[in-house]
């Protein structure tokens, strides 16, 4: 999070609710919140939040690093940030989370979702009968009409490895056609990984070792995935998400990722 103080009212009501319908699945939930240089009191904020329904699960990690502040775009520096903050977030109390964990679930803390659809993500497998799944998404939907749906995610979301990092792929023909594909890398802001592969080394990172450049975070981590011939990576067009901005989560919005 970084300058999320709107947000954070949404944010934690989204994950209470999570956790209680997981739990009613018999899944344990560990929680760990990584902030960095806000400017707008989201730092006291986040720690003064009611988090207790989570016990002793929660680890709140808060820096002062006088890092830049960007916008979505595509600069090795802000990849390499998002990288370190994400990495920091897993590897709390040394790694503890990490290593109880089937799955790795990360959230955007200005992304509207459906608590259903977290179910639907881990039941991925199962629901579409699967021998398989080692990461698995949503779509992060920027316009919806009558035949297509455009995703705001074009860099970390490639349908082949051909796809180079400084390209973004084409992603709008046909989405609505089939529940879920098959991709080289995605993310769109709430993404499932297998935790065992990120404990065999994958990790998010700026630097595209096959490309030999800096790349998109999580396209990389995806790129790591297939390095140990993790390569099970799908997208589930019926699940879908939105980013905001206000603090509020409109009717548009709502009408946005309603499936």
């Amino acid at each position: 999070m970084r300058d999320q103080s709107q947000n954070i009212p949404y944010y934690n009501n989204q994950i209470k609710k999570l956790v209680s319908h997981l739990k009613k699945l018999n899944m344990t939930t560990y929680l760990s919140i990584y902030e960095n240089d806000s400017i707008d009191n989201t730092e006291n904020i986040l720690k003064n939040s009611q988090w207790n329904f989570m016990e002793d699960r929660i680890e709140i990690i808060s820096e002062n690093l006088k890092t830049k502040k960007y916008g979505s775009v595509m600069d090795s520096q802000r990849v390499h940030n998002l990288a370190a903050a994400r990495m920091k977030s897993i590897r709390v109390r040394n790694c503890e989370f990490l290593n109880k964990s089937d799955w790795v679930l990360v959230i955007e803390p200005d992304c509207a979702y459906n608590i259903e659809d977290i179910e639907k993500l881990i039941l991925f497998k199962e629901r579409y009968n699967l021998y398989n799944v080692d990461i698995v998404s949503g779509v992060t939907i920027k316009d919806l009409n009558n035949s297509q749906m455009k995703s705001r995610d074009t860099w970390a979301t490639r349908k082949t490895s051909e796809v180079h990092p400084t390209k973004h792929d084409n992603l709008y023909d046909n989405w609505l056609l089939v529940n879920y594909q098959k991709y080289y890398s995605t993310f769109n802001a709430v993404c499932l990984y297998k935790s065992e592969v990120i404990r065999k080394g994958a990790s998010f990172s700026g630097y595209n070792e096959r490309y030999k450049m800096f790349d998109c975070d999580t396209a990389v981590i995806c790129e790591q995935f297939h390095a140990l011939n993790y390569s099970d990576i799908y997208i589930d067009h019926t699940i879908r998400n939105a980013h905001f901005k206000t603090g509020k989560v409109d009717e548009k919005i709502l009408s946005l990722i309603k499936y």
